[in-house]
């Protein structure tokens, strides 16, 4: 698995993807913004499929919540002409769902020297779960999509939110940012499974589905609700059976 430096917005870097299907991570250090978050990041994650040759990766841009990567070797735009003649090269534009940001990475040791810089503490698969989002934040659309990736496979999970967050504080394996405020904390039932990819998703109809909270934990245009995805993990670094993903941080609109 490999991972880039941290970066600034608008810089440039220049990596070379280790192996095909790798993952590569781009992320953003938020110390540089006005609003600041315990282990803030914005983390844009592709998991590269293209041939090889392609060279995807080998150049990639951060600016703001968009990500452009290069495939300087990418021949799709001449499909007839012999791979060694073409070469025309592509560029791809990646962007996180807007008014989301992703926080409470792990990069301090999480409960027993479970560290990761980039999603929750490490798990049984030795890296951290990340939670991220995809899509309008509008609660009129309710389509916004969030996933928690990388999580240990076939284990139950629940997605759950509350009012304010804090630095972490150990929970399990995890560490929990999480915290009620005056709302409280609600949970998405029912339990998911990650499966054997290690994925859990909600949505489209993630706002309606807080419909049966009590009046404060229903979402409504205009809130900021922050998430967590807690799963199962009995053979966890730590033995406490239980982690965290990373955080998300989500401004609802109308």
């Amino acid at each position: 698995m490999a991972t880039s430096p941290t970066v600034r917005p608008g810089s440039r870097l220049s990596r070379t993807a280790s192996r095909l299907n790798s993952a590569l991570y781009f992320r953003r250090d938020f110390a540089i913004d006005t609003f600041s978050l315990p282990g803030a990041s914005l983390l844009l994650v592709w998991v590269s499929t293209f041939p090889g040759e392609d060279h995807f990766s080998r150049s990639a841009s951060i600016y703001g919540a968009r990500v452009l990567v290069g495939a300087s070797e990418d021949d799709d735009a001449c499909p007839e002409v012999p791979n060694s003649l073409c070469n025309s090269g592509a560029a791809y534009l990646f962007e996180l769902a807007p008014d989301t940001t992703q926080f409470c990475s792990c990069p301090f040791g999480g409960s027993c020297g479970n560290a990761d810089d980039y999603g929750g503490c490490s798990h049984s698969m030795g890296h951290g779960a990340i939670l991220s989002a995809g899509g309008p934040t509008s609660v009129a659309a309710d389509t916004l999509l969030l996933e928690a990736r990388w999580l240990p496979p076939h284990k139950p999970g629940v997605l759950f939110m509350g009012g304010a967050y804090s630095a972490p504080t150990p929970f399990g394996d995890g560490g929990l940012c999480v915290q009620p405020g005056l709302a409280g904390l609600f949970r998405f039932t029912p339990p998911q499974s990650s499966g054997s990819e290690g994925v859990m998703t909600w949505g489209p109809g993630l706002i309606a589905g807080t419909g049966s909270n009590p009046p404060a934990g229903q979402i409504s245009a205009g809130q900021t609700w922050y998430f967590q995805t807690w799963f199962r993990d009995p053979s966890g670094p730590c033995g406490l059976t239980y982690n965290l993903s990373s955080g998300l941080r989500v401004v609802f609109t109308p």
